[in-house]
């Protein structure tokens, strides 16, 4: 059997003997990297450096070098895996014989029949529509539009395109932490199924679920004693209890169906430390809703860098702190240090959430959008 290459001929189909894959962390995920290679090699590097001691990665990098794995043995890979991440560029990639399917899009079809969990990520494209790629045939880039809209079709969640291997190991690890971190709820399938108590409870959290999956509401938690620090938490050790309240309001906010993150928590593996708080600006511009926490009065003086962008900011800031008369804030709460000890700043900011989160879905429902 020969691998056919879409516009290259044909090239030897060679099987590895074994997958090099690294030691699996104890109680690790297993992630498959699905995509072409040859547009999207730096991608693929960016979100492998980002999840790193995240998620085991699995991808055909691991294969035996030089040498394209054989259909089985990738989708043997996808087997042994929890999820799949599937990065869609304007190539179409190898066809399988005697299909009209390439692997990238059988890899992708195996793991919805295996039920994996799907991230896809979908590249920018200039101009009007993608381009036919040079080695690739007029068929082929057809092939390949047809699939990012089926993606489209099937995730109705799909993100918008990322505009760069930066944007894209981001958005990747955003997503990954968040699913593994996500409430693992006990089975139930020895247990008699059950009237539900109250099915207009049931019913409004149905559709609060569905309309934010259709139109999401992004909040992203500041720790501005921390903005410009490269790792997180950070240190000194002094300003760690605002970075533990951070970490809190997003471990208590995993169950809701509104995404709660941490700014500083982000990777940005192709960054250099100067140009990283214009790429966390850059960032927290994409979210509906900032909650800016301050440590103290000198971390006031950062809020100027997330008050122009489009996201409402809210601030809360301990009631010592004076706020700058041009502060220009959605909303501001102080807090006592009481309720920094305890659990009373965790509520305040979850109560926001969940007011804000409301508003966005009454407007959503009113209006249709």
């Amino acid at each position: 059997m020969t691998w056919k290459r879409s516009g290259q001929g044909e090239a030897e189909e060679t099987m590895p003997d074994q997958l090099s894959t690294p030691p699996t962390g104890p109680g690790r995920r297993r992630v498959f990297l699905s995509s072409t290679w040859k547009d999207l090699w730096s991608e693929r590097a960016a979100v492998r450096d980002a999840l790193e001691g995240v998620v085991d990665i699995i991808a055909m990098e691991m294969f035996r070098p030089n040498r394209h794995p054989g259909l089985r043995t990738c989708l043997e890979a996808v087997s042994s895996c929890d999820a799949i991440l599937l990065i869609v560029g304007s190539r179409y990639g190898t066809i399988v014989p005697d299909t009209t399917y390439s692997v990238t899009e059988r890899e992708y079809d195996f793991a919805q029949s295996l039920g994996l969990e799907t991230f896809v990520y979908e590249q920018a494209v200039d101009g009007q529509g993608p381009a036919q790629v040079d080695d690739e045939t007029a068929e082929d880039t057809a092939r390949a539009e047809d699939f990012r809209h089926r993606l489209r079709n099937a995730h109705y969640t799909v993100p918008p395109p990322f505009s760069s291997p930066e944007d894209l190991a981001t958005r990747a690890f955003r997503d990954i932490k968040r699913w593994i971190g996500e409430v693992r709820r006990p089975s139930f399938r020895d247990r008699r199924a059950q009237a539900i108590r109250s099915p207009d409870g049931y019913a409004l959290a149905n559709l609060t679920k569905r309309k934010l999956q259709a139109k999401p509401f992004p909040v992203m938690i500041v720790d501005l004693a921390a903005l410009n620090a490269q790792e997180y938490p950070p240190e000194p050790p002094g300003r760690m209890r605002i970075t533990g309240k951070a970490l809190t309001i997003r471990e208590t906010a995993l169950g809701h169906p509104s995404p709660v993150d941490i700014l500083n928590d982000f990777p940005f593996p192709l960054v250099s430390s100067t140009d990283l708080l214009e790429a966390r600006v850059a960032l927290a511009n994409q979210h509906a809703l900032l909650v800016c926490l301050a440590h103290s009065e000198a971390d006031l003086r950062q809020l100027h860098h997330f008050t122009e962008g489009p996201a409402q900011v809210a601030l809360f800031s301990p009631e010592e702190a004076e706020l700058p008369d041009d502060a220009r804030v959605a909303y501001h709460k102080t807090y006592t240090q009481q309720q920094l000890k305890r659990c009373g700043l965790t509520k305040l900011v979850l109560d926001l959430v969940e007011e804000r989160v409301n508003e966005h879905l009454v407007t959503s429902l009113k209006y249709g959008t």
